[in-house]
């Protein structure tokens, strides 16, 4: 019964929880409010991101809970490390974004994610969901698809 106990304090030991990390989750458009709302809701659109809720009132979008899937993102997310217990899967991230006009022409966008995934043990069950923080990668692929759809013929 101690060999069990003792070797659960060492996994635990090991283990570490997500990290904060530091980046910029607003940036600025060089484009009206009403093109900078559409380029949002298009590249939410073309990501399969389904909007939940938006207010052009006061410039807020977000979405329920979406699967993300896309290797490059889920490696920007940090869901810590649980030594001895496997991996995680079903990464889900949701967003809530604000589009504010800054200047005639100058539109600021804030994305903000909530993540999580779950927890998968070595034999292969899941063993709880985990709350996750952002390393910025996936606040940076949004700019990138806005700045796309607004540089879109």
């Amino acid at each position: 019964m101690r060999r069990p106990l003792a070797l659960l304090i060492v996994l635990a030991a090991c283990a570490a929880p997500p990290q904060l990390h530091d980046f910029d989750n607003s940036f600025t458009v060089q484009a009206p409010l009403d093109d900078a709302w559409e380029a949002v809701i298009d590249a939410f659109g073309e990501s399969l991101w389904p909007i939940e809720e938006m207010e052009r009132a006061s410039g807020f979008i977000s979405t329920d809970w979406v699967r993300i899937t896309t290797a490059q993102l889920v490696a920007g997310m940090d869901c810590g490390r649980a030594q001895g217990l496997g991996s995680t899967e079903g990464h889900m991230a949701r967003f809530n974004v604000v589009v504010r006009e800054q200047a005639v022409g100058e539109t600021e966008i804030t994305v903000n994610t909530s993540l999580r995934a779950n927890r998968v043990a070595l034999s292969g069950g899941i063993t709880d969901v985990v709350t996750c923080t952002s390393r910025g990668t996936i606040e940076a692929f949004v700019a990138d698809e806005v700045f796309r759809q607004l540089d879109a013929p």
